[in-house]
């Protein structure tokens, strides 16, 4: 790890004054980039247990590797690496993320844990899976689980999605310079990925929610209202459609959704789906020849994730979060860098 990522977790975590003294987090150990959460959490304050697994991310053994890497660029702190989630460590916590080796936070790990829990998502409020995290059990035991605002200042993660999508694009084998798109989104997202997009290439149609129109910059064409798909002539030769939709696990496009695979086929000469995030009827449109990219997404992740193009928005999500986290065990849950779900 590169001493100018350090320099930018110990000046974020200045920047949002970010203390977690007296406090227990309970967190993945993981492999990558996302190794980074226990040490914010680490140099922030807190007594921290960090849980690893062998996954498809990598082994226990890798896990191990990239713990002793981070603990020798912070030779002062101490996280506890573990690979047992036993009850006395869920019993500890005052905060236990919504991390992958956590998943899910279901009532048989919860029922250990203490009533004045939080649950950060790690994420935006809108974007919570509900296979994550029990709910119901959260709301009987007076479990806090809140959202990070990703467009909080400081954290400004949002600002990363085009350059996001850029990178899933070049992964599909497409050209961005000089070619048309059509973005398909009814979600926060669009914006975003709009104004990287439309200094980039050629032409950018979108469809998306009218509400939302003012948010979107001049320089695109707009299409329509979500989820109608109607393609003007200047547009029928697009590159590839991409998708952002929500929620996530609810199909849009294929059979017996609004865009049907008979749509694509015609309104676009080439129909190719660019999948950044939502499901789409993957059966439908293999039977009716229409690309699309990636090949397999599970649902409610994204095709492209930011640790894809660097630290930055790693970072800044990670100390956001615990910040946020920060915020609700102090009760003040009407900051604005905090949403809360229960």
């Amino acid at each position: 790890m590169h001493n100018i990522v350090i320099n930018k977790i110990q000046k974020l975590v200045t920047q949002l004054d970010l203390c977690l003294k007296g406090k227990t987090v309970l967190t993945e150990a993981a492999t990558g980039l996302y190794a980074v959460t226990p040490w914010v959490a680490a140099l922030a304050g807190a007594t921290v247990y960090a849980y690893g697994k062998s996954s498809q991310h990598g082994s226990w053994d890798v896990i191990k590797f990239e713990h002793l890497k981070w603990q020798n660029l912070f030779p002062k702190l101490k996280v506890c690496l573990i690979n047992d989630l036993c009850p006395n460590v869920i019993s500890k916590a005052d905060i236990i993320t919504n991390s992958g080796h956590l998943r899910p936070l279901d009532r048989y790990k919860l029922q250990y844990a203490k009533e004045q829990l939080i649950i950060p998502l790690m994420f935006e409020d809108w974007e919570l899976r509900e296979e994550d995290i029990d709910l119901a059990y959260c709301k009987e035991k007076r479990i806090s689980i809140v959202g990070t605002n990703e467009r909080y200042e400081y954290v400004n993660v949002f600002d990363y999605l085009g350059e996001m999508v850029l990178h899933h694009m070049h992964k599909a084998d497409i050209c961005v310079t000089g070619n048309k798109f059509i973005l398909y989104c009814n979600n926060h997202f669009g914006p975003y990925i709009a104004d990287f997009l439309s200094n980039v290439c050629d032409k950018l149609g979108v469809i998306s929610i009218n509400e939302m129109k003012e948010l979107y910059p001049k320089k695109i064409e707009w299409l329509g209202n979500f989820p109608h798909f109607e393609i003007p002539e200047m547009f029928k030769s697009s590159d590839c459609v991409i998708i952002s939709t929500s929620p996530f696990s609810k199909k849009w496009i294929g059979k017996n959704s609004h865009v049907e695979a008979k749509n694509l086929l015609q309104q676009l000469d080439n129909p190719y789906l660019l999948r950044f995030i939502g499901d789409i009827d993957e059966a439908e449109l293999k039977y009716s020849n229409i690309p699309y990219f990636p090949n397999s997404l599970k649902t409610g992740h994204m095709g492209s994730i930011p640790s894809d193009i660097g630290s930055d928005s790693i970072v800044k999500l990670q100390v956001g979060s615990l910040k946020a986290s920060e915020l609700a065990l102090r009760g003040d849950f009407s900051h604005p860098l905090v949403q809360k779900i229960l």
